[in-house]
């Protein structure tokens, strides 16, 4: 990681541009005095819990945390961990900054039950209520839906506004927004800061970025084919429903998908979009309670659990949980 010289200032709005892999997040750690360097110096005038980190391993951590106290005595058996209100100053859960996220129906909920979007509106609304100065984001925007991810750039915005410094550190082009006034970008682990106005700096990252067309790989030639498939759906769900203590995250919901149909499933953050994952992968238990048949095995009927499995491939954030 090479940084030749980077100045971050109060109110600052900065974008750090970078594939993945180019390094994005040994910047991150450099910020926060995770890691050291070398050679050089990091000059911080914050203190320690004056910085914010957000970012996916951050979010992970304390889901890992809650899963180990929930495996000891420290919490009743009757809980869940730790509500999403106790992460928040308590003098301040009438901010509006928790209505602006849409997080105040969610106060009481605990952290395991939050979707990935709003664990992450959740670390915000802790680094901003207890004041930090400097905000880190690695791809903040990454899994959110269109609404969160306007109400989210709306608080960097505002958080800017009020003299907080804010750097995103983001691999996507869209995911810029139009209040971001400063552009590096960092490629083989090299930091580059551009310099003058906006849209100089834009012009600047985009030749940094260069075209880099993308090759599309090619069908492969023994894929499946349709009359291979034994059942007439690969996935089968009737009248569904899931709860949690007082809450349906899922509510008499149908849906079939056919051999080699493609699907979209779209939903607000916490709408239930994994759970739903979850009852066809088997991965919630309340697949047992409801009407599921995968692969032309109903839930519940005996069927293996891996006989299924091994004609699923999965690719989720939960993976990591």
């Amino acid at each position: 990681m090479a940084v030749p010289h980077w100045s971050i200032q109060s109110g600052d709005s900065w974008c750090v541009f970078g594939r993945n892999g180019s390094g994005k997040q040994l910047i991150d750690q450099l910020l926060v005095g995770e890691i050291t360097p070398s050679h050089g110096v990091v000059e911080r005038t914050l203190d320690a819990d004056q910085i914010a980190l957000i970012s996916f391993e951050r979010q992970q951590a304390t889901y890992e945390e809650e899963w180990r106290l929930a495996a000891t005595d420290i919490i009743p058996e009757d809980q869940r961990g730790t509500r999403v209100a106790d992460f928040l100053p308590a003098d301040l859960l009438d901010d509006p900054l928790i209505d602006q996220l849409n997080m105040r129906h969610r106060l009481q909920a605990f952290y395991r039950e939050l979707s990935t979007g709003e664990s992450r509106k959740l670390m915000v609304l802790k680094a901003l209520l207890n004041e930090s100065e400097l905000l880190i984001c690695d791809n903040p925007f990454d899994s959110l839906d269109q609404g969160t991810v306007q109400a989210l750039s709306e608080t960097f915005r505002l958080a800017v506004a009020s003299g907080v410094a804010v750097i995103l550190l983001l691999s996507n082009r869209s995911d810029i927004p139009e209040w971001v006034k400063k552009f590096g970008h960092v490629e083989a682990g090299l930091l580059t800061v551009f310099a003058g106005p906006r849209n100089a700096q834009l012009v600047q990252l985009e030749t940094a970025i260069g075209s880099g067309a993308i090759v599309q790989p090619k069908f492969p030639e023994d894929a499946i084919r349709l009359e291979a498939y034994d059942a007439p759906y690969i996935a089968e769900l009737n009248q569904c429903t899931v709860r949690y203590a007082d809450r349906n995250v899922l509510d008499t919901l149908t849906i079939k998908i056919a051999p080699l149909q493609h699907t979209l499933v779209t939903g607000e953050n916490g709408a239930g979009k994994s759970t739903l994952l979850g009852l066809i992968t088997g991965d919630c238990m309340q697949c047992f309670s409801n009407d599921v048949t995968v692969f032309g095995h109903r839930r519940g009927s005996g069927e293996s659990v891996w006989d299924i499995k091994r004609q699923l491939g999965l690719v989720s954030n939960d993976l990591h949980r």
